[in-house]
């Protein structure tokens, strides 16, 4: 009976191998295979995805991109991690941890003082053995109570474990101050990154409101049943007021889902109009010429508040997303609402539309600070950098 039990458990395990490397086979083939040694670098940039918001401000001969999405596989530190394993006594397959250890691997080639990630949310960047370099994470979107605690809940998270990094550049200091409950490191409050790269703008078009979109082409009808519970609402209030109705789409495919989507409500609109985006930065532009702001629970939407605009949070989407959070705000406010309730979505857009510009800078300027700063140039992340010797662009000072 006990070599039955121990057979079939040597059979599990081989299976369980053979089904790795075959997973492992296939993010290889669908990789762009580079032969080449990585460069080494001042500055390793983890993850390609964001990876060129640095280049408004890092030299890009200091820099050099770890992929970690299969986007390319260098073959030089594969081989170097499957025959140079440090393990090689243990009775572990050479496929053990292969991930784990051919990041470990690029990056001693690399060699780089910092790295620097744009995706906060990835796991892999806090495992990151950071012995011989500074560890850095920029934040890149708004998280909600239940995006930041996938720190605590992830499968992936041993119980005890403790993640540190140098620097944690986010967007308040509440919500670094969350971070801080699962990651050991220094908070700098810095705002959006990109948001901060684009310069306010002060021409408005007093006759318009947008909305911004955040439907997917996978968005779920649980998902955009807010968008649906305020779109009549606001055509109806715009043609009302004798407003041009904008909405600032997610994509610049002017026939896709999206422009479908919103095109199926605005038929019933006096005047309407899809913006569609055109750069990484073009949102900005939109909301820095209209007049009000109407969101749901976007990062572009916390932008805007930062930015001094006037605007309207109907933050409705989900029970588990209040406004403000995890700044511990009331469930209304003079420009905020968590109830889908058609009085209270008038009484804040009534609100917007007669404050005086000093009221309003006064209130939105109280509230930002806890929500979302605005830091145009980002000089504060520059100043880390130049703390940290980082090599900058020619001309920034």
């Amino acid at each position: 009976m006990s070599l039955i039990k121990n057979g079939w458990c040597i059979l599990k395990k081989i299976a369980f191998e053979i089904k790795k490397i075959s997973s492992e086979g296939r993010r290889a083939l669908r990789a762009k295979w580079v032969w080449k040694r990585p460069k080494t670098a001042t500055v390793l940039i983890y993850d390609r995805v964001g990876s060129e918001i640095f280049s408004h401000y890092i030299s890009s001969n200091h820099t050099h991109v770890l992929d970690v999405r299969e986007e390319s596989l260098n073959i030089y530190v594969m081989l170097y991690t499957l025959l140079l394993r440090k393990d090689r006594k243990k009775k572990h397959s050479i496929f053990s941890n292969i991930r784990d250890r051919y990041k470990d691997v690029y990056i001693q080639f690399v060699n780089p003082s910092i790295v620097l990630t744009f995706i906060d949310n990835n796991t892999g960047f806090y495992e990151l053995k950071s012995e011989n370099f500074i560890k850095i994470f920029v934040q890149n979107g708004l998280r909600p109570e239940w995006t930041v605690d996938f720190l605590k809940t992830s499968k992936h998270i041993p119980k005890k474990t403790t993640y540190f990094v140098d620097y944690m550049c986010v967007f308040t200091q509440a919500i670094g101050e969350r971070y801080s409950c699962y990651i050991e490191g220094e908070v700098l409050s810095i705002g959006s990154f990109k948001n901060n790269l684009s310069i306010k703008k002060n021409e408005k078009n007093e006759n318009t409101l947008i909305f911004i979109s955040q439907y997917e082409p996978s968005s779920r009808d649980s998902f955009i049943a807010g968008e649906a519970a305020i779109l009549p609402f606001l055509i109806a209030y715009t043609n009302q007021h004798k407003l041009k109705l904008l909405i600032c789409a997610r994509t610049n495919d002017s026939r896709g889902e999206e422009s479908l989507y919103f095109k199926s409500f605005l038929q019933n609109s006096n005047s309407w109009e899809i913006l569609y985006k055109k750069t990484a930065l073009s949102s900005y532009d939109y909301l820095d010429h209209s007049k009000y702001i109407v969101t749901i629970d976007s990062t572009l939407g916390h932008e805007a508040l930062g930015r001094g605009h006037r605007v309207a949070m109907f933050a409705i989407r989900s029970e588990r997303y209040s406004f403000g959070w995890p700044a511990n705000l009331s469930e209304t406010g003079p420009f905020w609402t968590n109830r889908i309730d058609i009085l209270e979505f008038e009484r804040v857009m009534n609100y917007l539309m007669s404050v005086g510009d000093e009221e309003w800078l006064k209130v939105s300027r109280f509230h930002a600070e806890k929500v979302m700063e605005y830091d145009p140039g980002n000089t504060r992340f520059l100043s880390l950098m130049k703390q940290l010797n980082v090599p900058l662009k020619a001309g920034i000072s």
